[in-house]
């Protein structure tokens, strides 16, 4: 944002950058002062008043607005509300999105077990073809 880089998804290390919290007491605090500070009429109407009573507006304009219009090519005030409540917000250190113990990249990425299971003798590649003009064929052959 503006030069500036924040972690992602929202963890202490986001809201240390934000603020210089270095508690989650500290970060939820903050989050509840920023909330304080807009007032909202009723449940949020929209994406945009939603993150704001979840985050706040500092993260909501730093790290949600932008991101948001860009990825959905609309405005954040056009968008339904629930749309947000699925970003997580974590206060810890840990960066990765899930608690999953078992999460990550595969090894050699994603572009080689893609090509390995492409590979397979059981899997038939056919490019060129347009789904719909065989659409009966392949739903009938279990393809």
């Amino acid at each position: 944002y503006n030069g500036e880089i924040y972690s992602m998804p929202f963890n202490m290390y986001t809201f240390n950058k934000l603020w210089g919290v270095i508690t989650p007491d500290e970060a939820k605090a903050k989050i509840e002062e920023q909330k304080k500070s807009v007032k909202l009429d009723g449940k949020p109407a929209n994406l945009e008043e939603q993150a704001i009573s979840l985050v706040g507006p500092d993260v909501y304009q730093k790290l949600v607005k932008g991101y948001t219009e860009k990825q959905w090519g609309q405005a954040a005030t056009d968008l339904p509300s629930f749309i947000i409540r699925r970003l997580p917000v974590r206060f810890t250190y840990d960066n990765n999105y899930f608690n999953d113990p078992y999460q990550g990249i595969p090894v050699g990425g994603y572009t080689q077990i893609i090509e390995k299971m492409l590979d397979h003798e059981l899997i038939e590649v056919e490019t060129g073809v347009d789904f719909f003009d065989h659409k009966e064929e392949y739903i009938n052959s279990g393809a």
